[in-house]
């Protein structure tokens, strides 16, 4: 047997060389069911886990109706296999996830990917637009303003003409690029005067109010000025609120 397999070895070695070191081999059906039904996990901000913590958040959080296998990928994330791909996709669009008050962030594994190059930068969240005009909401539109603060993602929930969805808000789900500052607020011309517009995010964790980034606490971030006192780095971040609307910081 040993032998066989040696004999494989070189022969599939002398047909990569002749290929270029490409090789070709045939996905079966069984593996890529499998990989239907796979989620891979990352905690953000990062937080001390084992396996067992993991489980316990599976059942709690995502209450699966049938199995789910838990492992680690090489990456230090986590590797979600569901039995049922209806459970899969309840947690794929639901969310967001919360472990230890981080997030539980998500990605489906899609064809031809490799899994250390899926993204798990992003997290969807419920977005509200507050104080925008009743004469400027419409679908378009909102969908429009919302925009710089990420992709707006289809929700069953439609914008009617003129309607807030809640007192004067409007709620929309975008996915978020965690490694760009939140976008907060903006002047929305109006026929009278520019009207202040902004924004609050349903299920938001630790932003830091200096650079405008999720994942930690302002007095913990990196980019402050070494040897300022917080005193001033508060005032600093109370005038820039006022000053320049747009980015959380």
């Amino acid at each position: 047997m040993d032998r066989q397999i040696a004999e494989l070895g070189e022969e599939l070695a002398q047909h990569a060389t002749q290929l270029g070191s490409v090789y070709e081999l045939n996905i079966e059906p069984e593996t890529l069911d499998v990989v239907a039904r796979t989620l891979r996990g990352r905690i953000f901000p990062r937080i001390q886990v084992n396996e067992d913590n993991i489980k316990t958040f599976v059942w709690n959080a995502w209450n699966p109706t049938t199995g789910v296998e838990v492992d680690h990928d090489d990456s230090g994330g986590w590797v979600f296999i569901f039995d049922k791909e209806e459970d899969m996709q309840r947690v794929l669009n639901g969310g967001p996830w919360f472990i230890h008050l981080s997030w539980m962030l998500i990605a489906k594994w899609r064809e031809g990917l490799v899994w250390e190059k899926i993204k798990l930068w992003h997290q969807n969240l419920w977005v509200q637009l507050i104080n925008a005009p009743r004469s400027h909401i419409f679908e378009k539109n909102c969908k429009l303003l919302v925009s710089p603060v990420g992709r707006v993602l289809d929700s069953p929930y439609s914008v009617s003409p003129g309607k807030p969805s809640r007192g004067r808000a409007i709620r929309m789900r975008v996915e978020l690029d965690l490694r760009k500052p939140l976008f907060c607020d903006f002047f929305l011309k109006n026929t009278e005067k520019p009207t202040w517009t902004r924004f609050a995010y349903d299920g938001l964790t630790k932003l830091c109010f200096y650079c405008g980034l999720v994942g930690h606490q302002w007095k913990k971030c990196k980019q402050l000025p070494p040897g300022v006192p917080h005193e001033e780095v508060i005032k600093e971040m109370e005038n820039r609120s006022l000053e320049a609307p747009g980015e959380c910081m």
